[in-house]
């Protein structure tokens, strides 16, 4: 094969990722849809790394609203990336018994966490504090 024939190749497969890409950003933002089925979609695109990733520290009104840090309940380095998918899995881990007497207001905070990722539409960010 040459060269002329791979640059075609990965050209052709570029622009296929990214019009993919767009589409699943369209639907995993689209509010008319079921939240279960844009994060189970934004589960499977963040893991395929077909969403891009932020480039600084995101902050969602719902995680500071729970007073959750990302050093501290998270343990996250500088520079590290976070992916939001184990993020909302940490959280659902360790979430009902720290909301004693509050199970339906835990699950509506996950909700809208979900909620908030799926609209800024990025799979993770770098942890620049």
């Amino acid at each position: 094969m040459s060269n002329d024939s791979l640059t075609s190749i990965i050209d052709n497969f570029n622009t296929v990722r990214d019009a993919i890409s767009k589409h699943i950003s369209d639907i995993i933002k689209d509010e008319t849809l079921e939240l279960d089925y844009r994060w189970d979609l934004f589960e499977k695109a963040s893991k395929a790394s077909l969403l891009p990733e932020y480039r600084y520290v995101q902050h969602l009104p719902t995680l500071e609203e729970l007073n959750i840090s990302w050093y501290d309940d998270f343990y996250k380095d500088r520079y590290a990336t976070v992916d939001w998918v184990s993020i909302v899995e940490s959280i659902e881990d360790n979430g009902p018994q720290d909301y004693a007497g509050r199970k339906n207001r835990f699950y509506e905070a996950l909700d809208m966490i979900k909620c908030e990722i799926l609209a800024a539409g990025y799979s993770g960010f770098v942890y620049d504090w």
